[in-house]
């Protein structure tokens, strides 16, 4: 009787096994076998008409089968599960093969979750990010803390972003979306901390006397940062501890690192991490109907057949402006005058012209004055023909007799269509675009074709990146994630800074585009001017009001010798100190 049992249970699992998995379709059959099959199916039933496996048998089997029917199943799954896993080919068993939403949520790959900071990276793909050279290094808890300038409209805003919901314009939504990736990829949350302009200095210096670690990274600009150097207050960027940081990839604005470089040592940076020191780089705007209205050429042409120099401006210049009530007098709010700018403005067409002071000699590397006295002088007379033109107002003038700001002389001017040409630094395109009027950018002119290219002015106020002496103690990590942010601020910070600045009521301003990244790639730095040696800057381009007397014959020699001394003893006195600072003597 067992043996009866025995066998009507085995007949069961058998009978329900070809039911329930109807020996997995065929799966597991050889070549020969499948020909059989085959065969066979043609003459089976389908599955709506198919007999019950019970019919026919007898009620006492049917009894059995059923009694052990949860037991066959429980053995039916498992020996198809065996048979399935143990005969399948390997690499037919790669986890994308099994669907994840059918995966316990703690066992789903990682890819598959969805992110915290969703809104922000949702759109990311992995091309992105670019190549850093660290794409496997962690530093997970690790807290990178920006020292930034609280400025108002100066104020850093490239660094740190606090939320995605809070922050909705293009800028911050990319700093948030960079900023969570670098905590996604590498483990580590960049912070900031912020203070005012006036009181960067103060926290530096005694980081470098006291440390608390409070930051490891300094964004200040120029003048701040040039005050750190001459007091041993920040790191050595070029040194060996801080090695990671690659000044020759393309996120760091190398021309800066090169003209900067004082003593063999670099101090300071930008770069694609940064937007405000392209904030403070000098353009030129220009009102695109009005352009029209006077007759003016199609002036991006002009700029990309490199006939944009101070014979053509000083031509458009005359034919631009006009006495639109016809009293004789050009007034900003009443007529259009063809050029309004700053001061800072004339130091655009001194550097656009190809002059500096300060350079290096290209067999040792060497500062060295390299003032040419003679294009000076030229460019000094086609300055004052333009800057003396009637049609030319200087907006610090108009600021001091209205008691207004040079940002609201400027927006009344050139926002209230009173102006053909308006020579401002970029963060101010930002600000016209909010007026109802279509302009576009361009490049302060060369003095002449001869030149061989474009020349762009960054002011001081522009933003420059260093390290706190205290950031020694984590050096490998600080600098190892500065570069990793530098690289992945290209597509996404730059490509947003962009953004805002080609941004109309309108829709894009496509054309000025080209001529922001002319403006950008071809500044030049002269480290006189930014370390203010022998105050010779100020001196010559004061040359350039049309009533002016001074020579640059006579000015250059005296200041010559000016510059020079202040620059060697700047160049000996960082050696020394940093000597001291680094060997000990």
């Amino acid at each position: 009787m067992k043996k009866l049992l025995v066998l009507l249970l085995a007949l069961a699992m058998v009978l329900s096994a070809l039911v329930s998995c109807d020996l997995l379709e065929g799966n597991l059959r050889s070549d020969e076998d499948e020909e059989e099959e085959e065969e066979r199916t043609t003459k089976r039933p389908s599955k709506e008409t198919a007999t019950p496996v019970t019919e026919g048998l007898s009620e006492a089997l049917t009894e059995i089968l059923r009694d052990t029917a949860e037991e066959t199943k429980t053995f039916d799954d498992a020996v198809a599960e065996t048979i399935f896993f143990e005969t399948l080919a390997p690499e037919t068993m790669a986890p994308e093969t099994i669907a994840p939403e059918t995966m316990p949520p703690e066992t789903m790959p990682p890819e598959t979750m969805p992110p915290e900071t969703e809104p922000a990276t949702e759109a990311i793909t992995e091309n992105l990010w670019g190549d850093p050279g660290f794409s496997n290094v962690r530093f997970d808890g690790f807290e990178l803390v920006f020292l930034t300038r609280d400025e108002g409209e100066w104020s850093t805003r490239e660094i740190f972003a606090e939320g995605y919901q809070a922050h909705q314009d293009t800028l911050s939504e990319a700093v948030y979306t960079r900023n969570s990736h670098i905590y996604d990829e590498h483990g580590v949350i960049v912070k900031e901390y912020r203070v005012s302009t006036g009181e960067i200095y103060t926290k530096v210096r005694n980081e470098a006397y006291a440390p608390t670690g409070d930051f490891h990274a300094v964004i200040s600009n120029v003048t701040d940062a040039l005050n750190f150097t001459n007091n041993t207050l920040i790191c050595n960027l070029s040194s060996e501890e801080a090695s990671a940081i690659n000044f020759t990839n393309s996120w760091w604005d190398q021309d800066f690192v090169e003209s900067m470089t004082i003593a063999d040592r670099v101090f300071f940076a930008n770069g694609d991490l940064l937007t405000c020191d392209d904030d403070a780089t000098f353009a030129l705007m220009f009102n695109k109907d009005l352009a029209t209205e006077r007759k003016l050429p199609d002036l991006y042409k002009v700029v990309t057949s490199y006939q944009w120099t101070h014979a053509k401006f000083y031509e458009y210049q005359q034919q631009a402006f006009c006495d639109l009530n016809s009293d004789g007098v050009l007034s900003y709010d009443q007529d259009i005058l063809s050029y309004v700018d700053s001061l800072d403005g004339q130091y655009s067409l001194f550097i656009g012209a190809g002059l500096r002071l300060v350079s290096k000699n290209p067999e040792n590397g060497e500062l060295e004055w390299s003032f040419n006295v003679e294009r000076a002088t030229d460019v000094t007379d086609s300055a004052r023909a333009i800057l003396g033109h009637k049609s030319f107002v200087s907006i610090n003038d108009l600021a001091t007799a209205n008691e207004l700001s040079l940002t609201e002389v400027g927006e009344r001017y050139f926002g209230g269509n009173h102006a053909v040409f308006f020579g401002d630094v970029l963060h101010s395109v930002r600000r016209m675009r909010g007026f109802d009027i279509d302009f576009g950018i361009l490049p302060y002119p060369m003095y002449d074709q001869q030149q061989g290219g474009y020349k762009s002015f960054m002011h001081s106020a522009g933003s420059v990146l260093s390290l706190p002496q205290s950031a020694k103690r984590n050096m490998e990590t600080v600098s190892t994630m500065i570069e990793i942010m530098a690289c992945y601020s290209q597509n996404t910070v730059t490509k947003a800074y962009y953004d805002e600045l080609l941004t109309t009521k309108n829709g894009r301003d496509e054309a000025s585009e080209p001529m922001i990244d002319l403006i950008l790639n071809t500044r030049e730095y002269d480290p006189a001017y930014y370390f203010g040696w022998g105050s010779a800057y100020p001196s010559l381009i004061g040359a350039f009001d049309p009533s002016s007397n001074t020579h640059m014959s006579s000015a250059s020699k005296k200041l010559s010798m000016s510059v020079s001394r202040h620059m060697d003893r700047t160049i000996e006195k960082i050696d020394r100190i940093y000597s001291e600072l680094e060997y000990g003597y």
